[in-house]
């Protein structure tokens, strides 16, 4: 954004020095309302303004302001898809764990404001490491992509988020969800990835790959004071529960 705005101010700048130099000649090349129209020009240009797109007139003025639009739009562009890359990840092209934490801090603030049930879900890929070590590093960035496609295939709802944490773990956000929704949603997320039928011959659980899920409810009907850090430690020992229990299962937990 300040590469934008430097950027802006040089246009300005540029404007400015093509029109009043050299100066003695100001009187007799520029009568006022060209004046006028340069000023007005360079202060859209400095606001960034969408109006510098119709900037009337046939002159020099008006064509440099075109000029001025195009190049704005391609930066607002760039802009855009430098934000959008910085919160997606790479390999699977869903969330990553930045534009997780940052949609956490919407949906707790919004289940605080109308005391709603906020429901996170951490998923593990189950005996990952072994999956890697028989089938090879492309094939496990393949399983990857593939559970993303899955895990996104089953989070549906337009308030609910998914994303990759890190490494073989994925997270979802369900607001407004309680605990029996929790329960539905979450064994929908465990059936799916398994029902991918991802061989893992070296899985001590299933033949396919499988996924165990920590799954933590928060009420903020009496309790207003729950944290991000709190509500992510609360799935993660749930997903311990569900690793050490077995794997391929669902563990539940609530904060009241």
């Amino acid at each position: 954004m300040e590469e934008s705005k430097r950027l802006r101010q040089q246009g300005a700048d540029i404007i400015l020095l093509h029109y009043s130099y050299p100066f003695p000649f100001i009187n007799t090349m520029l009568n006022k309302r060209i004046i006028l129209r340069l000023i007005a020009l360079t202060n859209l240009v400095e606001k960034n303004s969408e109006e510098v797109a119709s900037f009337e007139g046939s002159d020099e003025i008006s064509r440099l302001a075109k000029t001025f639009a195009l190049y704005f739009e391609r930066v607002k562009s760039q802009e855009t898809e430098l934000i959008r890359l910085s919160l997606s990840d790479p390999l699977t092209n869903i969330p990553n764990r930045r534009a997780f934490k940052m949609e956490m801090e919407k949906a707790i603030a919004m289940s605080k404001r109308y005391d709603w049930p906020l429901t996170v879900v951490i998923l593990d890929v189950d005996s990952f490491k072994l999956y890697n070590d028989n089938y090879g590093h492309p094939k496990g960035d393949e399983c990857l992509k593939t559970v993303a496609i899955g895990l996104n295939e089953v989070i549906t709802r337009n308030t609910d988020f998914c994303a990759r944490y890190g490494g073989e773990e994925f997270v979802a956000i369900l607001p407004n969800t309680d605990e029996k929704g929790a329960k539905v949603k979450a064994e929908e997320i465990r059936d799916a990835i398994e029902s991918l039928g991802i061989e893992h011959s070296k899985s001590t659980v299933s033949p396919v790959i499988t996924a165990s899920l920590g799954v933590a409810t928060i009420n903020f009907v009496n309790h207003h004071n729950w944290t991000l850090t709190s509500i992510l430690n609360t799935a993660d020992k749930a997903l311990y529960g569900a690793k050490t229990g077995g794997r391929n299962r669902c563990v539940f937990s609530s904060l009241p």
